[in-house]
């Protein structure tokens, strides 16, 4: 068999020019890593307070005291709705 009918390549002894590489275009590959990144986000809150007074009953109570002195054989002058006030 003749060695020139064989392909190159694999350390065989060829009479064969070696062949200029052929360059593939190069494929890209794109990888994506997110990393968080912090973005401030502002949320205005506003708080407005309203102080309303509102009445309500409290009692105080007042007392008063009367006294009168009844001795037996006088008349009574007419003092009796004096009690209790």
């Amino acid at each position: 068999m003749n060695n020139t009918n064989r392909t190159c390549g694999c350390n065989n002894p060829t009479p064969c020019q070696p062949l200029e590489p052929i360059v593939m275009p190069t494929k890209v590959c794109n990888i994506v890593k997110c990393h968080p990144i912090e973005q401030p986000v502002i949320c205005p809150s506003h708080t407005h307070v309203i102080h309303r007074y509102v009445p309500y009953n409290r009692y105080y109570y007042q007392y008063t005291t009367d006294e009168e002195t009844q001795c037996p054989g006088q008349a009574n002058n007419g003092n009796n709705n004096n009690f209790g006030m």
